[in-house]
């Protein structure tokens, strides 16, 4: 999946003081231990939001609720702390919705039916992101009270892992190694 002109350089990084890229450019950052080749798989997932919402899951109004570079806004905090009060989802799933890589909301296509959306980004796909990603669209949509939408993007992903992303509903994505 190419990454449309338009996004290419969409949501740019923030560094804070003492952080860095490296000179080789795989050094760790100072934040979050993500280290620099990760990081460029976020970067790149952001510029690709639009492209993966309206070309690929036929989904519209992408909103960014939540990413590693992206605090959650209002609305996803009224959300969580409203379901978990509600008793729709349990307190400990507050914290795992925080540590998805991304989460969305995104309209079906001529309605205003909200879809919530969970993206798990690694640059190997493996079983755990698959199963992450599965169960944060669900608590993501349990909390919504909609529709969810479980997401996994990598570069490498191997064929037993697209097997099992299939039998759990998780559209998978497949992204070019990213250019530094």
């Amino acid at each position: 999946m190419a990454i449309a002109p338009e996004f290419a350089n969409a949501a740019q990084p923030e560094f804070n003081a003492g952080q860095t890229q490296g000179d080789n450019g795989i050094a760790p950052l100072e934040r979050e231990g993500i280290i620099w080749q990760d990081y460029l798989v976020v970067r790149q997932v952001h510029g690709i939001i639009h492209s993966l919402c309206y070309q690929h899951l036929d989904l519209t109004h992408p909103h960014i609720l939540r990413s590693m570079f992206v605090q959650p806004d209002n609305d996803l905090w009224d959300l969580m702390v409203g379901a978990a009060d509600r008793g729709d989802i349990p307190r400990n799933g507050i914290g795992d919705l925080l540590e998805a890589d991304l989460l969305l909301r995104a309209r079906l296509p001529d309605s205003t039916e909200q879809v919530h959306v969970a993206v798990e980004v690694s640059r190997t796909v493996a079983d755990d992101d698959i199963v992450r990603a599965r169960e944060r669209a669900d608590l993501l949509a349990a909390a919504a009270g909609t529709a969810g939408q479980a997401v996994v993007i990598g570069i490498i992903i191997p064929e037993p892992q697209r097997r099992l992303a299939e039998r759990m509903g998780v559209a998978i994505f497949q992204e070019e190694e990213p250019r530094h």
